[in-house]
């Protein structure tokens, strides 16, 4: 899929098999971001445009529930969506709030067509998947690490860095 919001897809992307309810991860393509990220990764999905005589492409709304290893929960409105021949492809930008706990984030996919009055006039809906993972990393594991402590350490950096290249056009030579 295209760029979107300035983050793009990189990995395979994952396919959801109608008739088991199921989606299959390509090997290797389990983990989906580590704890602490948020709006920067996201994940593909494609499905067959027409199932059972109904077109899903053209249904209403299309949203993902989700839960996290921590038991935070969340909803995702899909926002983008694009049919690719017989396919149906669209995304998932993760969160911080989905991301915020290290192991299993676990989701179901639904596709409903909604009534002049908001009434549910069909609705499908994938099986829950337990299969994708936000990985630990070093950040403490609350992923808390601020930018504004990332703009002090630069700044202390430029500034040292200033002074060396100062003390070249004083002097005449680098000391280090």
């Amino acid at each position: 899929m295209a760029i979107h919001d300035g983050v793009s897809d990189t990995g395979t992307p994952y396919e959801i098999v109608p008739l088991t309810r199921s989606v299959a991860i390509a090997p290797g393509n389990e983990i989906v971001g580590t704890v602490g990220d948020g709006q920067s990764e996201r994940v593909t999905f494609r499905i067959p445009r027409y199932y059972d005589g109904h077109d899903l492409s053209a249904c209403d709304q299309i949203w993902i529930n989700w839960k996290n290893a921590g038991g935070t929960e969340g909803t995702y409105l899909v926002e983008d969506r694009e049919t690719e021949g017989e396919m149906l492809a669209f995304s998932w930008l993760l969160s911080a709030a989905a991301c915020s706990t290290e192991g299993v984030l676990a989701f179901s996919i639904h596709f409903a067509d909604l009534g002049s009055d908001g009434e549910i006039l069909y609705r499908w809906s994938t099986r829950r998947i337990d299969r994708m993972v936000v990985a630990p990393t070093l950040s403490g594991g609350s992923g808390d690490y601020a930018p504004e402590h990332i703009t002090v350490d630069v700044n202390a950096l430029l500034s040292a860095v200033e002074g060396k290249v100062k003390g070249v056009y004083e002097n005449g030579s680098a000391s280090y």
